[in-house]
């Protein structure tokens, strides 16, 4: 996964999730924390590049494990607490879900194991589709051995949505079918890699840092002279904050991770204190429409809530509801700074809505007009959800730059990341943004295939290619850019292999299936990728 989002101009990062082996969980006394004292281990994250075709992709991990050189299995998540960690696969753009952290025994692991439950989907549109099977489970072979010798490292897990993805049929009523390809890559190095936020129980408080205890274990928590924390006596900022939390308090952390050290850098820090009032059942989403003192929210993430996927539900609110800005300790919101397209989580539902916290909301379009700090955007999708058909949704908003904002230009394509009304009335204030918005692509898959070329080297394939045609025959061409994947049918167990590998495989007769996406141009198709199946 790459980092497409610019750093926040108001940083914060999101996180769920997260387990730890360091620092104990006991919260008697420890020597004072400094930033890079996390013990070494090995993180696990959980990323995806968003569906051209779908708008939500739910699942709940149930276990992720690993298979070291003598067959033997260790358990990577979740902890010995238990539980389960849900994920919106398709909202892991630019950020990752960490799954835990561990110090593994030296030696070679050979491959990794992830199991889920409770699969949901919406299309593009906020229909919900029927997931089939709504469990299962993925096997992906690390290509070369994943080798712990007692560094820092970084798993990054691809859950490739489109290559998992097959027979959709988008509109009410639709489905589709969910056969997971996952994707390993192994990193070293890197600080400042975005993660999602996460709630945590302090299990123990050191001079300038936390262990925060959460589903599967402790995370290390490092707080800086920036770090902004907000706790019984207001916002303070910095260490000396940490005076007010103790062990036991319920927390809210927004950081990046830095891999070399092996812990969470925070941004801020949220003490869940109660007077928020943020409590009870919850489930996330977009708001469609206003009312006096309700709206109504497109359930994207139920969450604990028992709201379907891709329904329309009335949200009340009163007096006692507290609202805040998701991430941005300190600043005051209320039911006037909600608009439609606004992503908010909700809780306390379905009774009145005990509390509403407005989230970054991700808004795709195309810039039609820019001056005075501000650039007007002709609005396609909030939160991967076209506002054609949706008469509520704004299809035009005025967007605030601030300060340190990438330069735009008018026709521009681009994908922007903030709130509405944060700063001033009817303005979306922007705080991460995308320039480059890769276009569409296509795809084919079909069980007719021939080399053509080695060098570079192109496959004739025959198959559907949706829109494009079915049956269709391209030119497959294989880059050094594209990811080329084989995976066995009945073990499900995927591995990366070379473009001379797939060669090597087609002529042997070794494969049954094709799957190629990348952009077709006339009868060519430049592959990003290609995911050849095996029996």
């Amino acid at each position: 996964m790459s980092n497409h989002f610019l750093p926040r101009l108001c940083p914060f990062l999101l996180l769920l999730g997260l387990t730890a082996c360091g620092g104990g969980g006991g919260g008697g006394a420890a020597a004072p924390l400094t930033t890079q004292t996390a013990q070494p281990g090995v993180t696990f994250a959980l990323t995806d590049a968003p569906s051209d075709e779908l708008g939500v992709l739910n699942v709940e991990l149930t276990r992720v494990a690993l298979v070291d050189a003598s067959g033997s299995t260790l358990q990577v998540f979740p902890g010995p607490g238990g539980g389960r960690l849900p994920a919106n696969l398709l909202k892991l753009r630019g950020v990752s879900k960490l799954l835990a952290h561990l110090s593994l025994p030296p030696g070679d692991y050979t491959q990794l194991q992830l199991d889920y439950v409770g699969a949901t989907a919406t299309d593009r549109a906020g229909n919900a589709l029927s997931v089939s099977p709504a469990s299962g489970a993925a096997r992906s072979d690390f290509v070369p051995a994943l080798t712990v010798t007692g560094a820092n490292q970084l798993v990054e897990i691809d859950f490739d949505v489109d290559a998992s993805v097959s027979n959709l049929v988008p509109g009410a009523g639709g489905s589709l079918t969910l056969d997971p390809t996952l994707l390993l890559e192994v990193k070293t190095q890197g600080a400042g890699y975005a993660i999602e936020d996460f709630h945590g129980i302090v299990a123990t408080t050191y001079a300038n840092g936390l262990d925060v205890q959460v589903p599967g274990g402790v995370v290390r928590v490092a707080v800086g002279a920036g770090t902004v924390i907000a706790g019984p006596s207001g916002l303070t900022t910095g260490p000396q904050g940490l005076a007010g939390i103790a062990a036991g308090a319920e927390v809210e952390v927004h950081g990046s991770y830095d891999i070399a050290a092996g812990s969470v850098s925070a941004v801020a820090i949220e003490l869940e204190d109660g007077l928020r009032g943020m409590r009870g059942p919850e489930a996330q989403g977009i708001v469609l429409s206003l009312g006096a003192t309700d709206f109504e929210l497109l359930v994207l993430e139920r969450r604990d809530a028992a709201f379907p996927v891709g329904s329309v539900q009335r949200i009340a609110t009163d007096g006692a509801t507290r609202f805040a800005y998701d991430g941005y300790p300190g600043v005051a919101a209320s039911f006037a700074n909600l608009a439609p397209g606004q992503e908010v989580r909700v809780f306390g539902v379905p009774n009145v809505a005990s509390g509403v916290k407005l989230r970054d909301t991700r808004v795709a379009g195309t810039v039609s007009a820019l001056g005075g700090g501000s650039v007007t955007l002709d609005v396609t999708s909030f939160e991967r959800v076209a506002v054609t058909g949706r008469t509520s949704l704004p299809t035009q908003i005025q967007v605030a730059l601030g300060s340190g904002a990438p330069a735009l230009s008018q026709g521009a394509r681009v994908e922007l990341e903030g709130q509405f009304n944060r700063t001033a009335p009817g303005v979306f204030d922007l705080s991460a943004a995308q320039t480059s918005l890769q276009a569409q692509e296509d795809q084919i898959e079909g069980t007719v295939f021939r080399v053509v070329a080695s060098s570079p080297l192109t496959v004739e394939l025959t198959g559907n290619a949706g829109a494009l045609g079915n049956p269709l025959t391209l030119s497959v061409l294989v880059t050094g850019q594209t990811t080329v994947v084989e995976r066995n049918t009945q073990t499900g167990v995927v591995t990366a292999i070379s473009a001379a590998d797939l060669a090597a495989g087609i002529q042997a007769g070794r494969y049954v299936e094709l799957r190629a996406k990348g952009q077709a141009n006339g009868v060519t198709l430049t592959a990003t990728s290609i995911r050849a199946d095996y029996r």
